[in-house]
C-alpha cells in the first residue's frame, strides 16, 4: 500500500513539472542548480542504473540463453545503447524544429515535426510512468533519490519541448505529455507485463538519461559549480547509505 501511494505521488509530482512556469526556476542561480542537478544525476546513474543493467543483464541471460542476441553477455547494454541513440536523435530533431522559419506552426509539414516531437515524449513519458509504478518504494530515502534525479530529469526534458514554441506548448502539448506519466503508471499497476520487459523498457530509459544527464544537465568547465556539484554527488550517496 505505502508503495502505491508513494509511486502514485511520484507520478503526480513528475507531472506538475510540465505545468511548472520555469521562469521560477531563473531566480535561482542556473549555475548553481546545473551543477547540483548533476551531482545528482551522475549518482543516480552509476549507483543504481548501472548496478539495474547488470541485474538486468544477468536476468536476460538465464531467460534467453538459447538465443544468441537476446542470451549475449552484452545484450542489456544494447537496448541501453539503442536508448541513448534514438534519445541523441531525437534532441536532434529538437534542435531542427527549432531551426524551422515559424513559430506558429500552421502548415502541415511543420505541425507534423512538432507533434511527432510530442508524440515521442509522451511514449518516453509513458515507459516511465510504468517503471515508476513497477518499483517498490518503500524505502523513504530511495524516494527522495528517485525525485530529485526524475524532477531535474523532467525539467531538461520539458525545457526541450518547451522552448520550441512556449505557446503551442502551454496551450496544447502539456497535457499529453503530462498524461502520458499517469497512463503508464496505470499499465505498470492494473496489468502483469513479464519482469523481461520491465527489463527492457528501463535499459532503454536508463540510455536516454546517460544521455541527458552528460549532455544537458552536466554544466561546461565555465559554468559549473563545484561546490553545488559536490553538495548533490554527497547528498545523494549519504541518501543512498540510508537504503
Amino acid at each position: 500500500m505505502m508503495s502505491t501511494i508513494l509511486g502514485f505521488s511520484s507520478i503526480l509530482i513528475f507531472s506538475l513539472v510540465y505545468f511548472l512556469d520555469l521562469n521560477l526556476l531563473h531566480k535561482i542561480d542556473e549555475a548553481i542548480l546545473n551543477s547540483f542537478a548533476a551531482g545528482i544525476g551522475v549518482v543516480y546513474i552509476f549507483i543504481h542504473m548501472l548496478p539495474q543493467l547488470a541485474h538486468g543483464q544477468a536476468v536476460l541471460m538465464d531467460s534467453y540463453y538459447d538465443i544468441n542476441l537476446l542470451g549475449s553477455s552484452f545484450a542489456i547494454y544494447i537496448v541501453a545503447l539503442i536508448g541513448f541513440i534514438f534519445f541523441y536523435l531525437f534532441d536532434q530533431i529538437l534542435v531542427y524544429t527549432d531551426q524551422l522559419p515559424t513559430k506558429v506552426y500552421e502548415k502541415t509539414m511543420e505541425r507534423s515535426i512538432y507533434w511527432a516531437n510530442v508524440f515521442f515524449v509522451v511514449a518516453y513519458n509513458i515507459m516511465i510512468g510504468y517503471v515508476v509504478g513497477s518499483y517498490n518504494l518503500n524505502s523513504i530515502s530511495y524516494q527522495l533519490i528517485f525525485l530529485l534525479a526524475y524532477f531535474i530529469h523532467f525539467v531538461a526534458l520539458k525545457w526541450g519541448i518547451y522552448h520550441v514554441s512556449p505557446a503551442l506548448y502551454n496551450d496544447r502539448a502539456r497535457y499529453p505529455i503530462a498524461l502520458g506519466l499517469f497512463i503508464g503508471y496505470f499499465i505498470a499497476l492494473f496489468f502483469n507485463i513479464s519482469e523481461n520487459i520491465f527489463i527492457i523498457i528501463e535499459a532503454l530509459i536508463t540510455g536516454a538519461m546517460i544521455l541527458m544527464v552528460f549532455k544537458h544537465e552536466l554544466p561546461n568547465e565555465k559554468d559549473s559549480r563545484n561546490t553545488a556539484f559536490l553538495v548533490g554527488i554527497i547528498l545523494s550517496l549519504f541518501l543512498f547509505l540510508l537504503l
